[in-house]
C-alpha cells in the first residue's frame, strides 16, 4: 500500500507541475493541446481511481486496464502532435520553453497513471492467485 502511495503522489506531483508552470512562466491561456491533455489526464486519473475498487473484488477489472493503456497511447500521441505542433509553430524562445515543459509534465502525469493501473493490477491478481 505504501508503494501505491507513492505511484499516486507522483500522479498528482507531475499534474501539480504543470499547473506550477503555467503559472511561474506567465502562461495567460492554455492552448489547445494542454486542454486536450489535461482532459486525457482527467479521464486516465478516473479509471486508476475506479481500479482501486477491484483491490476488494477482483473479478471485472481488465476492462479498466484496457482502456487505461489505449488512454496512456492517446496520451502519447497528443505529446507528439504537441511537440510537433510547437516546434512548427512557436516563435518565441520563452513560449517554446514554457510550453516544451508544461507538456512533459502532463505527459508524465498521464504515464504515471498506467504505471499506478500496472501496480494495482499486480496487487488484484495476487488475490486471484
Amino acid at each position: 500500500t505504501r508503494r501505491l502511495a507513492q505511484e499516486i503522489d507522483e500522479i498528482v506531483d507531475h499534474a501539480e507541475t504543470a499547473g506550477e508552470l503555467a503559472v511561474l512562466t506567465g502562461a495567460t491561456e492554455a492552448t489547445p493541446v494542454a486542454r486536450e491533455m489535461t482532459e486525457l489526464l482527467t479521464r486516465i486519473a478516473r479509471e486508476v481511481e475506479s481500479l482501486l475498487g477491484y483491490l476488494e473484488s477482483p473479478d471485472g477489472y481488465r476492462p479498466y486496464m484496457v482502456r487505461i493503456h489505449e488512454l496512456e497511447n492517446e496520451g502519447d500521441t497528443l505529446w507528439m502532435r504537441a511537440m510537433r505542433e510547437l516546434f512548427r509553430d512557436e516563435t518565441d524562445a520563452r513560449a517554446l520553453l514554457r510550453w516544451h515543459e508544461i507538456y512533459a509534465a502532463l505527459e508524465a502525469a498521464i504515464d504515471q497513471c498506467e504505471s499506478s493501473a500496472r501496480l494495482i493490477e499486480r496487487a488484484i491478481t495476487r488475490q486471484v492467485d
